[in-house]
């Protein structure tokens, strides 16, 4: 009542005083008292406590103190005050709560307890490393669980549930991250490493991805609505990014897809389309350009039917027979293995190639018969009559009974000359698969002998009107089939690893090996691990080729050998050109280079259309830009150069002809008899010839273009044949420039000086002998 009387500011002002002693009070109490009291609280509960027992009473303990700060203390003593909660019950026990038996994180992660891996993520991000102790934890668990599944061979039997497995952990995963740690980046990395490094542990996982891929694209998608199938497809590219072999994942990736639309078992083409996208987002345009082009090839055929079958309208009425045209480079490699097709297939076999020859100039077909289906009409014993679903090799077969009641394997085998291999398990499929055995074998046993016999099974009967019969195939590859495939793998990584190396150097012009090592290594990680080893061979193969220049003082110094040699080599045509347009002309035609020598098989696949590819105007387009002057003799050396060593892919007879149309507009000007009389009627005609500046500098340019050009393709001088180097539409080569051409190939290099110019003569015209006045010393 007194200290109401003298007013509410002096009652304010007291209990203002009180107030601020007791919270001084409160800071020493808690101070002195408060960690002893948690201390031992903490002690009593992790001993009689399970970890997420812990977590919650240490959770009700820190929230107890908040609120007490926020209604009685000052709000400043909070973080103190907290501090010591989180040392005494959270810090000190970190460890021993991660780690409690049957309890702790791991036990957390195995019984999917999100409460409690929430609880402890809040928690521990209060106290320092909190966070990373998790992480570590979380990190071992699941390279541990992921070792485990890679390494059960009883996981390994089965590829789809393999990869639904490794599916089911990721998303798991993904869910704790999501709801329990927040959605923290640093656990999300965490999980993509651990991923990575296990997958890869299993040298199989790329082809398992590419099965469980072809599994769900013929069957497993069947009425799956378009979300769902995006959200499939989504969570195998999740897969393919932790692939270190995605050019692996590509070989199988492709094998598969191409038996999918050979057969016509895809479940959606747009399914397959969004994949493709998804690929060619993923990885570029080049890792799925040849995809690409297998449904271009599906696209084409249709067409190419309606085209053979209105030319051929007496075919309506008999067989029907569909072709698929198959662009070589773009399906998987396949050995052409030939059988003998039945008469009726065979000639309307013979039609299609005639018709197809017509309408396509230069091409070549090979029939790939181990790739194809065929559908029967069948007749059995009591009338039953059936449509069967079968492969070529399967008809080829089947069509024999139709003259025979019994036939042995071996005249089987010789009648239709299938391979042996291939031939047994088309028998297996027709005789000892239940429900499917349209033949009947003596004797009986699960496999097929070279003496067996076999009949027709005139008791088959299906419900089905349509019978398909399969092919007995392993799901997986057969070792030798695993070696082969990798051994294509490793030498298509060749031409990339070369590729990287060129584009390197010509960036940074000089660089030391372990540095040149690592940037190949890096900027092909996206597609594979390169091996060193093999990047140090491709390093000496494009040495040997030209390509890289060893420093001479330092062996592990490697140089871009254009980099002081490309003016040298243009000489004086390119004083007139500027700085900028120098650059453009130097990168265009180094690129060209670069292209040529690593990428070509890349772009036209097969070899053998290399030279219909060149010839349709490329000769005459570089022949008109630099007889218009918008191509100096240098760079018109150079671009040939690229396209002499892209011909080197497809053999040395295809090389001749790519130089024999290059050189053919200076064999053109040789061969010009007002030329001949002014410059080849006498010794002192070439003196006078090569003594005007830009015909020697030319010559000159031609001279190195025809040595370096051979030395980079791998081609010897001496094994060129310039009688056949002749395209079908040109003259063949002069043979004087032949002459000029194949014995001046050791000058490489000379200066423009009278002491060369007369060697290079003397060389070209070794048949006549003379002296030059100012000259001496030479003859």
């Amino acid at each position: 009542m007194v200290l109401h009387k003298f007013g509410e500011k002096l009652y304010s002002g007291l209990v203002a005083t009180m107030t601020g002693h007791l919270k001084e009070i409160a800071k020493s109490v808690e101070a002195a008292q408060g960690a002893e009291f948690y201390r031992v609280e903490s002690q009593k509960f992790i001993e009689c406590c399970d970890c997420g027992d812990y977590l919650k009473k240490a959770e009700r303990r820190l929230n107890e103190e908040i609120d007490r700060v926020s209604h009685y203390l000052d709000p400043r003593t909070e973080k103190k005050i907290t501090n010591v909660v989180e040392k005494e019950m959270i810090e000190n026990h970190m460890l021993r709560l991660i780690h409690m038996e049957n309890s702790g994180l791991v036990h957390m992660f195995s019984d999917d307890k999100y409460d409690d891996l929430g609880r402890m993520y809040n928690l521990f991000r209060r106290v320092p490393d909190g966070l990373s102790k998790i992480r570590e934890v979380m990190t071992e668990h699941i390279k541990e669980t992921g070792k485990q599944l890679v390494n059960d061979p009883e996981r390994l039997k089965d590829p789809v549930e393999f990869v639904q497995r490794l599916l089911d952990e990721k998303d798991k995963y993904d869910k704790i991250i999501n709801f329990a740690f927040n959605n923290d980046k640093s656990f999300q990395n965490a999980l993509n490493s651990s991923f990575e490094y296990f997958i890869n542990l299993n040298p199989r996982s790329p082809e398992f991805i590419s099965l469980f891929v072809d599994d769900k694209l013929r069957k497993g998608l069947k009425g799956v609505s378009e979300d769902d199938v995006e959200v499939t497809l989504d969570k195998v590219m999740m897969l393919f990014r932790y692939l270190q072999e995605k050019d692996v994942f590509e070989k199988y990736y492709k094998q598969h897809l191409a038996k999918r639309l050979l057969s016509g078992k895809t479940v959606s083409d747009d399914a397959e389309r969004s994949l493709i996208v998804k690929l060619k987002t993923e990885c570029g345009y080049q890792f799925t350009s040849k995809l690409e082009g297998m449904f271009t090839d599906m696209k084409t055929s249709q067409d190419t039917m309606q085209g053979f079958y209105a030319s051929h309208p007496e075919l309506v009425d008999g067989p029907t027979l569909t072709v698929q045209v198959l662009t070589t480079g773009s399906w998987p490699t396949q050995s052409s293995v030939t059988c003998n097709l039945p008469a009726e297939m065979s000639a309307l076999c013979e039609k299609f190639r005639s018709y197809y020859l017509g309408t396509h100039t230069g091409r070549r077909l090979s029939w790939q018969t181990n790739m194809g289906t065929a559908d029967l009409k069948a007749t059995f014993g009591k009338g039953q009559k059936h449509e069967l679903n079968v492969s070529t090799y399967q008809m080829c077969v089947l069509m024999l009974f139709n003259n025979a009641d019994r036939l042995s394997y071996k005249e089987i085998e010789q009648a239709t000359e299938i391979p042996a291999s291939d031939l047994k398990r088309c028998l297996q499929s027709l005789a000892l698969v239940k429900g499917r055995n349209v033949l009947r074998k003596e004797p009986m046993s699960k496999d097929v002998g070279e003496d067996d016999a076999f009949f027709v099974n005139d008791k088959f009967s299906s419900k089905l009107y349509k019978v398909k019969i399969g092919t007995v195939v392993a799901q997986k590859e057969s070792e030798p089939e695993k070696q082969e495939t990798r051994q294509r793998v490793e030498e298509d990584r060749k031409p990339q690893i070369e590729a990287a190396i060129v584009r390197i150097m010509k960036s940074r012009k000089q660089l030391d090996h372990n540095n040149l090592i690592a940037e190949v290594t890096k900027q092909l990680q996206s597609r594979f691990l390169a091996n060193p080893t093999e990047v140090k061979k491709r390093i000496e193969s494009l040495i040997e080729r030209d390509f890289l220049e060893r420093d001479e003082n330092d062996r592990k110094l490697y140089r871009d050998p254009d980099v002081v040699s490309l003016k040298t080599r243009f000489g004086s045509n390119l004083e007139s050109i500027d700085d900028g347009e120098y650059e453009f002309v130097e990168f265009i035609c180094e690129n060209m280079v670069s292209l040529g020598a690593s990428n070509l098989q890349s772009i036209v696949g097969d070899s053998n259309i290399l030279p219909f590819y060149l010839e349709q105007g490329i000769a005459n387009t570089i022949g008109c830009l630099q007889r218009e002057g918008c191509l100096l003799r240098g760079e018109h050396n150079l671009l040939g150069e690229a396209f002499l060593v892209m011909a080197s892919v497809a053999g040395i007879q295809q090389q001749q002809e790519v130089l024999a149309w290059l050189l053919e507009p200076l064999s053109q000007e040789w061969t010009h008899s007002e030329w001949q009389d002014k410059y080849l009627s006498e010794p002192y005609g070439l003196v006078y010839l090569f003594s005007e500046a830009q015909v020697m500098w030319s010559s000159f340019h031609s001279v190195t273009f025809f040595d370096k050009a051979l030395n980079r393709s791998g081609i010897k001088k001496a094994n060129w044949n310039p009688e056949n180097s002749s395209t079908p539409d040109s003259t063949p080569i002069n043979p004087i420039l032949i002459k000029y051409f194949v014995l001046s190939g050791s000058c490489s290099y000379f200066p423009a000086t009278s002491h060369y110019t007369l060697s290079l003569v003397s060389i070209c015209t070794s048949n006549f002998t003379w002296r030059d006045p100012s000259c001496n010393d030479h003859e």
